[in-house]
């Protein structure tokens, strides 16, 4: 029923891309957070504070701006902090933990937004099968964080480098859903695929959702 109709079917892929790119680098810098800064134990313990005011944040910005935007602006410009430490020094342990932060408190904004994005995409009447299918393919993340954050052993920011870049493919790629802020949830599954089914992209551009229904 997922992949039945067209815009199901392209709905269900992009929330499933974007769980699992949420999930894989969220995870990812979480789990290579020690490995920056001059105190394993103060990076780690930074990198779990920072989540704290974005979540505070995360919340106010859902209920003026929605949900699609603020996920894919946190998701790629959370990428572009992690792609940048690439040009700085290897002595600039500092300013690599300061951007490391950065996107650490971004990606965790992002991460707390495709719950419930998803749930208000997904019809009811197989939104627990969608919610469902879209966690469990995200947690296959799991699987390559482990490769990714060994390659650390050879450059440091190189981690950082390839989480970024697959955060700011996916922040691009969330685009393209329909924003749920201020719409009824599509309760059966012909609702749901005439859900976001007049899309255009010009819809990309438009920031504070106007439609109302």
């Amino acid at each position: 029923d997922l992949c039945r109709t067209p815009n199901m079917r392209l709905k269900t892929i992009l929330i499933t891309l974007n769980w699992f790119v949420n999930e894989t680098v969220y995870l990812g810098l979480s789990y290579y957070g020690p490995s920056l800064g001059e105190n394993q134990y103060l990076s780690f313990f930074l990198s779990s504070l920072v989540e704290i005011p974005s979540y505070i944040v995360c919340w106010i910005i859902m209920d003026r701006w929605g949900r699609r935007w603020p996920m894919c602006i946190m998701m790629i410009m959370g990428g572009l902090c992690c792609v940048t430490t690439v040009v700085l020094p290897e002595d600039a342990v500092s300013e690599t933990l300061f951007l490391y932060l950065l996107s650490k408190s971004m990606l965790s904004a992002s991460f707390l937004i495709i719950y419930p994005f998803a749930g208000e995409l997904y019809p009811t009447q197989v939104r627990g099968v969608g919610i469902g299918t879209s966690s469990y393919i995200g947690g296959l993340g799991l699987i390559v964080i482990p490769f990714i954050t060994y390659l650390g052993k050879e450059n440091l920011v190189l981690p950082l480098v390839i989480m970024g870049c697959v955060s700011v493919a996916g922040g691009f790629t969330g685009l393209r859903l329909p924003e749920t802020l201020h719409h009824r949830l599509p309760q059966t599954l012909e609702e749901g695929e005439l859900f976001g089914a007049d899309w255009t992209f010009d819809d990309c551009f438009r920031c504070v959702p106007s439609k109302k229904s």
